[in-house]
Parts: structure tokens; C-alpha cells; sequence
């Protein structure tokens, strides 16, 4: 499934768009603000689970692999999600909603299939919640810098969750 669904989006991007298109995708953002969405979130998970397990880590294929797949699908999906679904429509609501709709769909539906994490009415809630982000902060800034810096934290402390669970353990408050 996961394969298919990279095949589509790359096949998907390389019919549709342009250079020039993309160039245009990541042009300067025009309200800094919402490209730190999820900054604070992310932080605390970083400074809360992640730093006190990092011995919990072994580098190996599986984690390298994780890392090129972390690096690569937030410039995937945002391009396809974020710039090229959303222009379904000129009218922002409904825009949002195909785009946010459709995203957590792929999501809980594709990657559902072997990760609970996202499988279900919670994972596509929260893939909802996310997609809906991102759309609102490309939306605001006219630019997919943001979105693929906050998608690849998403991303990696999803990894990391992956990587680390059952073995973690929570920092004392």
C-alpha cells in the first residue's frame, strides 16, 4: 500500500506540476508566525521523551531507512497535499475541507493499514487536525517552507514513537 501511494503522489507531481510551480510553492513566506505551528509541541516531546531514551536508539537500516523516509515525505506529501489538492477550488473553505478530508483519508486508510497509530476515526481525527494545519499555514503564508519543516517534526517524533515504544520512558515532571 505504502509503495502504491508513493508511486501515485510522484507520478502525480511529476504530470501536474512544473518547476516553475514549485518554485512558486516554496516562494518567502508571507506570515513568518504560522510557519511555527508546531514548534512548541514537538519541543516538548523532544525534551520530554526523546532526549532521555536516545540510548534506547540503534543505528541500524530500519533507523537510517526512517531517517531518508522522514527527510523525504514532507516535501511529497506537502507539494501534493498542500499545493496541488488544495488548488481543487479558488473558494478557501472548500479547499480546506477536500484538502483535509482527503489527507486524513490517505492516511487513515493506507498507512492505517499497518500502523494503529493512524487507523480508525482517531487517526483520521487527528490526521483531520494536522492536514488542517498545514492547510491553514500555507494558506496564511503563501509558501510550503513551513509545512515541510513542521511536517518533517511531525514526522520524525512519530518515528521515534515507533522506535521507542515499549522501551521508553517519561521524564519526571
Amino acid at each position: 500500500m505504502t509503495l502504491f501511494y508513493a508511486a501515485w503522489i510522484i507520478l502525480s507531481l511529476l504530470l501536474l506540476l512544473k518547476v516553475r510551480d514549485i518554485k512558486e510553492m516554496f516562494s518567502e513566506s508571507k506570515n513568518r508566525t504560522w510557519n511555527l505551528v508546531f514548534v512548541p509541541v514537538v519541543a516538548l516531546f523532544v525534551i520530554f521523551i526523546f532526549v532521555p531514551n536516545l540510548a534506547l536508539i540503534k543505528w541500524d537500516y530500519w533507523l537510517l531507512l526512517n531517517c531518508i523516509i522522514c527527510l523525504v515525505n514532507p516535501f511529497m506529501e506537502e507539494i501534493y497535499w498542500r499545493g496541488l489538492i488544495s488548488k481543487i477550488s479558488n473558494v478557501p473553505l472548500f479547499s480546506f475541507i477536500f484538502s483535509s478530508l482527503t489527507f486524513a483519508a490517505s492516511h487513515s486508510l493506507v498507512f492505517g493499514v499497518n500502523s494503529p497509530g493512524v487507523a480508525g476515526s482517531i487517526g483520521f481525527a487527528g490526521a483531520f487536525l494536522v492536514g488542517g494545519l498545514f492547510w491553514i499555514s500555507y494558506y496564511k503564508t503563501k509558501s510550503l517552507r513551513g509545512c515541510v519543516v513542521n511536517h518533517f517534526l511531525i514526522d520524525l517524533a512519530g518515528m521515534a514513537v515507533f522506535i521507542l515504544a515499549d522501551k521508553a520512558v517519561l521524564t519526571p515532571i
